[in-house]
């Protein structure tokens, strides 16, 4: 009888494992997932832009959209943004620009959210 029970109790302690495994892995992924690096805003700029990115993706507009590119491709090549300013102003049109526009418009809130503290 000691047999039959260690027997059985193998899978049971293997899946109480792979659960623990898993749980943990969710758990780090979803810590880290919440650690992304947002840049800081050096001007006013930067804000007016991401409402114009938030209100495109709100509207589902890729021809506002498009405007609103051009308008961080002229702040940049105006230097009225920093290199990482530009590139995570890029990141999100690009997110929105794949159809993505709720991941897009989190994306606006996140960065700006990360720099009204």
């Amino acid at each position: 009888m000691t047999n039959e029970f260690r027997m059985s109790s193998q899978p049971s302690r293997r899946r109480l494992l792979t659960t623990a495994g898993v749980t943990l892995l969710l758990i780090a992924v979803t810590t880290l997932g919440g650690c992304e690096r947002m840049p800081t805003m050096t001007s006013g700029e930067t804000m007016r832009l991401l409402t114009a990115i938030r209100t495109a993706c709100s509207a589902r507009s890729s021809e506002h959209l498009e405007e609103v590119r051009q308008k961080v491709e002229d702040a940049r090549q105006d230097q009225r943004l920093s290199d990482t300013e530009y590139e995570k102003l890029i990141e999100i049109i690009a997110i929105a620009s794949a159809g993505e526009w709720e991941a897009a418009e989190q994306a606006c809130f996140r960065f700006q959210k990360a720099n009204s503290g």
